[in-house]
């Protein structure tokens, strides 16, 4: 059942985190280059490039803000590559920096339900919603982990149906 889940999630995650990425161009693209290209890599969901350019970017010295964005970059990154305790170490990177950046509370959400913290997915997007109430990525992130937590209780209804 996890196999099916993950496999069901991960075009889903793709979709969720460039279109969170696309949103709001002017906190995801700043004026460093490689933070700029690992940027268009993820929006292109070219995971892999995206989290190297990402990387070398956060390797110079730059802005506070383009860090926070950087950090919660890679763990979208993390997570399109379904490396989900990697994606969470940077997505509670970006929120010790900056602790209401509803997009790392996205991010981290969707590690989170990869990993099948559902309880604990649902607790970050619901906190992204407070602080962005019209988040449309948000929205479709508790979409799937309320979608998950149904599959989670029908699946365990089942089993005792049949034990």
């Amino acid at each position: 059942m996890r196999r099916i889940l993950l496999i069901t999630l991960v075009p889903l995650f793709a979709s969720l985190l460039a279109g969170s990425l696309q949103a709001d161009n002017s906190t995801v693209i700043g004026p460093d280059p490689l933070l700029q290209a690992g940027a268009r890599a993820l929006q292109l969901r070219d995971f892999a490039e995206g989290v190297r350019l990402t990387q070398q970017g956060l390797m110079a010295e730059v802005a506070p803000r383009a860090r926070v964005t950087g950090l919660s970059n890679l763990c979208a990154g993390y997570v399109g590559l379904g490396q989900y305790a990697r994606a969470i170490e940077h997505c509670d990177a970006a929120l010790a920096l900056r602790p209401r950046f509803w997009r790392a509370l996205n991010n981290r959400a969707l590690a989170l339900l990869g990993q099948q913290k559902l309880h604990a997915a649902l607790l970050d997007a619901q906190r992204g919603l407070e602080i962005n109430p019209e988040g449309g990525a948000l929205r479709r992130s508790l979409e799937l982990i309320r979608a998950a937590q149904a599959r989670e209780s029908l699946t365990a209804a089942v089993s005792t149906i049949t034990e």
